[in-house]
C-alpha cells in the first residue's frame, strides 16, 4: 500500500482544479480572480510543502493575499504540512479554510488503510463462513464468474490485493445467500 505525500495529493488536488493545466502562474491567476479560499490554501500549502513558497509571493498581486500567505508561511515555519496535517488536530493559529486542506488531506491519507482494513474484515468473515458452509473456492468463483487465480489467491492465501473491495463483497454476500 503506497502512502500518500501532501505534496502529491495537493498537487492532483491543484490539477483537478484548474483542468489538468498545472502552472503556478495559472493556478496563482486562477486562485485570485476566483476567490476561492480552498484553491488559495491549497495552492499556498502546496508550495511550503514543495519549497516554492518565494515562486508563488512573487506571482501575487493581491496584496490582502499576499499578507495572508505570509502570516500562515510564519505558523507553519519549516515544519513538514504533511506532517502536520497527519497529527489529527488542526493548528488554531491557521485561519479556518487552510485547516480544511489539511483535514482533507488527513481523510485522504486514512482511506488506502482504512480499505485494507474493511477488505480484511470481509476476508475474515468470507473465511469463517466457507469454512462453516464447506463451500470450495471453485465453486465460489464459478458461480460469481471471477477469474480463478485471483480468487483462489484472495480465498486461499487471504493476498487482499488480488480482489476488489466490490467483488470481496460479492463472495460474502454469496455465501451469506447459501
Amino acid at each position: 500500500m503506497k502512502e500518500i505525500v501532501f505534496e502529491r495529493w495537493s498537487r492532483r488536488e491543484l490539477s483537478c482544479e484548474c483542468g489538468g493545466d498545472f502552472r503556478f502562474a495559472r493556478l496563482a491567476a486562477l486562485s485570485q480572480s476566483r476567490g476561492d479560499r480552498r484553491l488559495q490554501a491549497l495552492l499556498l500549502l502546496h508550495a511550503i510543502a514543495s519549497g516554492r513558497t518565494e515562486k508563488l509571493l512573487s506571482l501575487i498581486w493581491d496584496m490582502d493575499l499576499a499578507q495572508e500567505f505570509r502570516r500562515v508561511i510564519d505558523v507553519i515555519g519549516s515544519r513538514d504540512v504533511g506532517k502536520l496535517a497527519l497529527r489529527g488536530t488542526p493548528m488554531r493559529a491557521l485561519p479556518r479554510h487552510y485547516a480544511d486542506v489539511m483535514v482533507e488531506f488527513y481523510n485522504a491519507h486514512g482511506a488506502s488503510r482504512r480499505k485494507a482494513e474493511s477488505k480484511q474484515a470481509l476476508w475474515d468473515e468470507t473465511h469463517a463462513l466457507q469454512l462453516r458452509l464447506g463451500v470450495t473456492n471453485a465453486e465460489i468463483y464459478h458461480a460469481l464468474d471471477l477469474n480463478p487465480g485471483n480468487a483462489n489467491a484472495y480465498l486461499k492465501h487471504a493476498m487482499l490485493e488480488k480482489l476488489s473491495l466490490t467483488n470481496a463483497q460479492r463472495i460474502l454476500d454469496y455465501l451469506n445467500g447459501m
